[in-house]
């Protein structure tokens, strides 16, 4: 896997991003390849999510990428902390609320 990297992206102006260093005569800021593109980005988020769990900062992932967003979700798990809808569908769950009465 490489190393978390904010000099490195991918995305929809994958090809100009390439054309334009190679115009400048600087290397390429995009990963070669799309795996090392998640891999960089699950790394970075699971520092963020750390961070996070340790209160030393606040975080808003988006990705399209299912296997990220699960990772994500892993992650959060890990470091003790509940995704919001989790926490909202399991307070309001019969069996866990308080106002709950047998019927």
């Amino acid at each position: 896997m490489p190393p978390p990297s904010p000099l490195k992206v991918r995305g929809a102006y994958l090809h100009l991003e390439r054309r334009r260093a190679e115009q400048l005569g600087y290397p390429s800021p995009c990963w070669p390849e799309l795996a090392d593109t998640h891999a960089c980005y699950d790394a970075c988020a699971e520092q963020l999510i750390a961070a996070a769990a340790e209160g030393r900062a606040e975080v808003l992932l988006g990705t399209h990428n299912q296997g990220s967003v699960e990772a994500a979700v892993a992650a959060m798990a890990r470091h003790g902390l509940v995704p919001p809808a989790i926490a909202a569908a399991s307070a309001s769950s019969p069996s866990t609320s308080s106002s709950a009465t047998a019927g």
